[in-house]
């Protein structure tokens, strides 16, 4: 047979002690053997010098593993003591390795880490395939199982494995056992639909039905028709006497720019608006887009991924039905798998009667939007709605803020201008209650009779030159006349005699009645005529 050919490369001497090994990946004397490739042609041009090849000893001394000296952990060997040999010089005996490794290391690391998640033996793992377990092991330790699954080659080598098993490594020991069990990649297949059906079909289902129940609410809230009028009349106003303008109907992606629109108000836009007109007309408008879970569910399914996963389960449980009835399939696998196939075939026909009504509702909804039957998407028409929603949600929040702070700022406003009120009002109260006309005049004469007579009067000793002499000592000739002191009590009469009190004092004469408004402004003609008093102290002066 072809296994115990040994090839000219494959006739190698023994090393005497342990050698650094190479990882790589070991083809099959089957795959070389009389076939037309490089290994088999350079194996015809060396039949006649096995073993002549190399230098045996240098290379062994080059690649063997030094061995530490006992008591000198850590350090160099001494100069001129051969790594292979003890104290007394004789070479030691090899130590033969304790473990087989016939896969690459990369590989075997692999399968180890992948088994220590069973922490469990490999006779049991097997058995649970046997037994079709699959509750047991579940559904990601499957799909790892069928990652780890050794390819054709790997098979033959294990397979043409003659040595002691019990030396091979742990990835080994596995793999043999596993290719041993009859039928053990079907088996651990239908244990991965049977584990993975129940989370697949319950996704489908819902996404479903979320689909179908989304695509009614759209078609039969008045809510969300009330809304879409008050954009399309806002719209059409905005648009007014363009080519945009007096639209019967705007596509559903046109939602996606009211945000862009923004007013001359700071933070508002199109969409704050819609929402405001929306809460002036009926409270109720503005909380249709509050409860969006449905809607939301229905955007993130894909219609035609839904379509391709269903498809799948259908072919896979075609798959598995054929080789379940092929002459070589072992009876357990059929006993196992008999009932469950048919239920999925019962479910899976019932998924594609739902994709018929997700069409069906497709059309609906791509005449009830006007929208293109052939290109309309369901899942971009619900994606469109659950973003206008959230902006709407967005925009009603943001008039409510914007609404309390204006109130807050209102509030404030009354409550400064009344402080500001009653403090002018405070300020102006007097002990002798008289008519604002009154009172605004006499303040008026006190304040022309002290300015005017502080004006006239001058200080003995005032440095500050007369504003009649030039610099160069002579007179400064005046436009006109400057008012004099009886100038000042002329104006001061006029305006005694023009005030509201001077006629209401003739009106009380001519009535016979005593004027009593002069006694109380007794003290304010006190006020007036003392720099009277004054300009003639400082005449007498």
């Amino acid at each position: 047979p072809v296994i115990d050919v040994k090839l000219p490369q494959q006739e190698t001497p023994i090393p005497k002690t342990k050698m650094k090994t190479i990882n790589w990946n070991k083809i099959p004397n089957n795959k070389v053997i009389g076939r037309n490739n490089i290994w088999s042609l350079v194996a015809s041009s060396h039949k006649h010098s096995p073993k002549t090849e190399l230098d045996w000893s240098e290379i062994e001394g080059l690649f063997c593993q030094q061995i530490q000296p006992t008591g000198s952990a850590g350090s160099s060997p001494r100069l001129g003591r051969s790594p292979i040999c003890d104290t007394s010089g004789e070479r030691k005996t090899r130590k033969e390795s304790s473990e087989i490794t016939l896969l690459d290391g990369k590989r075997s690391l692999n399968v180890n880490i992948f088994l220590k998640q069973f922490r469990s033996s490999n006779e049991d793992i097997i058995q649970l395939i046997r037994e079709g377990a699959h509750d047991d092991i579940g559904a990601e330790k499957l799909r790892g199982l069928l990652k780890i699954l050794p390819e054709i080659d790997e098979c033959e080598m294990l397979k043409a494995f003659t040595g002691d098993v019990t030396k091979l490594g742990n990835a080994e020991k596995f793999l043999l056992q596993l290719i041993q069990l009859p039928n053990y990649k079907l088996r651990i297949e239908c244990m991965l639909l049977k584990e993975e059906w129940a989370s697949t079909a319950g996704y489908l289902e819902s996404a479903i039905n979320a689909i179908l129940v989304a695509g009614d609410d759209l078609m039969s809230s008045r809510a969300i028709q009330e809304v879409l009028y008050l954009t399309l009349i806002a719209g059409n106003f905005l648009n007014a006497g363009g080519y945009a303008g007096g639209a019967a109907g705007v596509k559903l992606s046109s939602l996606q720019k009211l945000s862009d629109i923004r007013a001359n108000k700071p933070g508002v836009t199109l969409v704050h608006y819609v929402a405001m007109q929306a809460e002036r007309k009926n409270k109720e408008l503005i909380h249709f887009a509050d409860d969006t879970r449905v809607l939301e569910e229905a955007a993130k399914a894909s219609v035609e991924q839904i379509h391709n996963e269903i498809k799948t389960l259908d072919n896979r449980i075609t798959q598995l039905k054929r080789e379940i009835q092929l002459p070589t399939t072992q009876p357990d696998i059929k006993v196992q798998m008999g009932d469950f196939l048919q239920v999925a075939e019962q479910e899976v026909s019932a998924l594609n009667k739902d994709m018929e009504e997700v069409e069906s509702l497709r059309k609906q909804l791509s005449d009830f939007f006007c929208e293109d039957p052939v290109s309309f998407k369901l899942e971009e028409c619900f994606k469109i709605f659950v973003s206008f929603c959230a902006k709407f949600r967005q925009a009603v929040s943001d008039n409510e803020r914007r609404r309390a702070n204006e109130e807050q700022a209102a509030a404030r406003r009354r409550a400064r201008d009344a402080a500001a009120a009653k403090t002018r009002t405070g300020g102006s109260v007097c002990s002798t209650p008289v008519s604002e006309c009154e009172s605004l005049m006499e303040s008026l004469l006190l304040d022309i009779k002290n300015g005017l007579g502080r004006r006239s009067l001058r200080r003995p000793h005032d440095p500050s030159p007369s504003p009649d002499v030039t610099p160069t000592g002579s007179l400064r000739r005046r436009s006109r006349a400057s008012p004099g002191e009886g100038d000042e009590e002329g104006l001061l009469e006029f305006l005694r005699h023009s005030s509201p009190a001077a006629n209401d004092l003739r009106e009380r004469s001519a009535w016979g009645s005593l004027d009593r408004s002069w006694s109380r402004r007794a003290p304010v003609r006190a006020r007036l005529e003392i720099p009277d008093r004054e300009r003639e102290r400082e005449r007498d002066r």
